[in-house]
């Protein structure tokens, strides 16, 4: 992803409404980078060209949404839903590097079908609803 979605909130355990707004505000941002990022994989494919080194794409906190995620409040880290959006995340970065790979071997039906119906869709679709039950329950203000 490349917009930057570092928190901005700088919360204690006493967190006002304005700061969770701030990093209501800093997820959209999140998830805008991470569709935009979703399209770049589809372009890839498309043009069966990928500059993206397979081990770097393969680490989620390397990533801005990662980065995101780990500076997020402590309130906010102790949050089952979080696990779960980190844990997706974390699935989600190993399925698109499955997908450059493929690229990468010159693969590339492989590689299409698996942007269309293989994990990468699934994961990506999972780590949407998760980000969304996760705004919804313990962002809102």
């Amino acid at each position: 992803m490349t917009a930057n979605t570092t928190a901005t909130v700088t919360a204690n355990a006493n967190t006002t409404p304005a700061a969770y707004l701030g990093l209501h505000v800093a997820l959209q941002s999140a998830l805008k980078a991470h569709g935009a990022w979703k399209q770049r994989m589809v372009r890839a494919v498309a043009n069966k060209n990928t500059h993206m080194s397979i081990d770097e794409l393969r680490l989620a906190e390397v990533s801005d949404f990662g980065q995101f995620l780990m500076d997020l409040p402590v309130e906010l880290q102790k949050s089952p839903r979080l696990a779960e959006v980190r844990r997706l995340h974390a699935d989600m970065h190993i399925a698109a590097a499955d997908v450059a790979l493929l690229v990468k071997q010159g693969k590339y039906e492989e590689a299409r079908a698996a942007l269309s119906t293989g994990a990468f869709p699934q994961i990506s679709g999972a780590l949407n609803q998760a980000l969304v039950r996760w705004q919804v329950r313990d962002l809102a203000a």
